[in-house]
């Protein structure tokens, strides 16, 4: 009997083979059975997701173009996008965050000036992605943003203002700017991959 090809992140308890292989299999009360291919896809963390405020649509449009032609568009996070009309935005937003390896956070001008309300979506989907381990936060500023200060944050983002942000120039420096956070994007997500 033919199996499977082994899996990167098998389950701990999953039977190997003779070679010592474990291969990718879930269980169940009886035996074990292989994944499905909408498991496997659905337990790998290797998308990105673009927050960004409505003011700078334009701005998180170029973005997400930008970062389309590299990761393509099934791995890419985009609201305009990706969320269907009718769903839960909360909901919505934690099941993307969970499948996600980096989070984009493009930081304009103005940017703190709603985050203290407490039903601000940039400041819910930061939040959500800070209790997930394996989730990488770049701050990118544009328009000559600055990173906010930590009396600027309500506490439960108070450690944003230590992250440690990447500038976009929108202008000359931009594809130059782009590529290089891209490339830091796609390594630290292969990184989460191999860890997995």
């Amino acid at each position: 009997r033919r199996l499977g090809r082994p899996c990167r992140a098998p389950h701990p308890d999953a039977p190997a083979d003779r070679l010592g292989r474990a291969w990718n299999r879930v269980p169940r009360e009886r035996g074990w059975r292989r994944q499905s291919r909408w498991e496997r896809l659905f337990a790998r963390r290797d998308r990105v997701f673009i927050s960004y405020r409505r003011d700078h649509k334009e701005v998180a449009q170029r973005v997400y173009e930008s970062f389309r032609e590299r990761f393509g568009r099934s791995r890419l996070y985009f609201d305009v996008h990706s969320i269907p009309p009718g769903v839960n935005f909360r909901h919505e937003i934690g099941v993307a965050l969970s499948r996600c390896a980096a989070v984009i956070a493009l930081v304009g001008p103005d940017w703190a000036t709603r985050i203290t309300n407490h039903n601000d979506p940039v400041r819910l989907e930061l939040e959500t992605a800070r209790e997930l381990p394996w989730c990488r936060i770049y701050p990118v500023l544009f328009h000559e943003a600055e990173m906010p200060k930590e009396s600027e944050l309500p506490p439960s983002l108070a450690w944003f203002s230590d992250l440690n942000g990447s500038l976009l120039d929108l202008h000359w420096a931009y594809d130059k700017q782009v590529t290089k956070l891209i490339k830091n994007v796609r390594s630290y997500a292969r990184t989460i991959q191999t860890q997995e």
